[in-house]
C-alpha cells in the first residue's frame, strides 16, 4: 500500500512539473513542418522538398545549414502574415536549433524597414506580451522575446544588394535558447 501511495504521489508531482514546462514553453517552435530541438537534418530536407522549396545546403564544422532562397518568386516564403525572401535553418549535431526569416526591403521609400519591423514587433507583443514566462526587450534596432526554452530576435540592418534593388533587410530568428548559447560559447572560446 505504501508503494502504491508513493507511486501515485510521484506520478502527480511529475505531471505537475511537466504541465508547468508546457506552460512555460510558449514561443512557437515549428516552422515549415520542422520543429526546433526535434527535427533532424534529413527529415527537414525531405519536408522542405515535399513543400516544393529549392534548397541550398552547407556544412561548417558541427553546424549544417539549409537555405531556402525564393527571391525569384515574388511571394517568397509566407510566414506570420508576411512574405519573406529567404529562410535559413541551422542544425547542430543534425538537430534543428535555429530558423531565420529574412526580408529584403526593395524600395527607395525611407524607413520601410523600420515600418516593417514595427509591424512584426507589434505582432510579437500581442502574441507573447501577456505571458508571465516571457521576457520582452526592445531597442532601437532589435526586439527580443525569450521564454525558458526559446529565443526570438527581430532586427534590421542596412545591408542590401543594389543589383536586386534591395536597400536593407529585416530578419526574424527563432532559436533554441540552450543550444544557441552553447554553440556561441564554443565558437567564441579562445582556449
Amino acid at each position: 500500500m505504501k508503494r502504491l501511495l508513493i507511486c501515485i504521489i510521484s506520478v502527480f508531482v511529475l505531471s505537475i512539473a511537466y504541465a508547468q514546462k508546457d506552460e512555460a514553453q510558449v514561443i512557437q517552435r515549428t516552422f515549415l513542418n520542422c520543429t526546433i530541438g526535434e527535427t533532424t537534418l534529413s527529415k527537414a530536407k525531405k519536408a522542405l522538398k515535399k513543400q516544393g522549396y529549392t534548397l541550398i545546403t552547407q556544412k561548417k564544422g558541427k553546424i549544417e545549414h539549409i537555405m531556402i532562397i525564393e527571391t525569384l518568386n515574388p511571394s517568397g516564403v509566407y510566414f506570420g502574415g508576411h512574405d519573406w525572401n529567404s529562410v535559413l535553418l541551422r542544425f547542430y549535431e543534425k538537430k534543428l536549433y535555429y530558423v531565420m526569416f529574412s526580408k529584403g526591403i526593395k524600395t527607395s521609400k525611407p524607413n520601410e524597414d523600420i515600418d516593417f519591423m514595427n509591424i512584426i514587433t507589434k505582432k510579437l507583443k500581442e502574441k507573447y506580451g501577456s505571458n508571465k514566462y516571457v521576457l520582452l526587450t526592445e531597442k532601437t534596432d532589435n526586439f527580443t522575446v525569450i521564454d525558458p526554452y526559446t529565443l526570438i530576435i527581430l532586427s534590421k540592418n542596412g545591408i542590401g544588394d543594389e543589383t536586386l534593388g534591395i536597400t536593407g533587410s529585416v530578419v526574424l530568428v527563432y532559436t533554441d535558447g540552450d543550444l544557441f548559447y552553447k554553440i556561441d560559447e564554443s565558437e567564441n572560446d579562445e582556449f
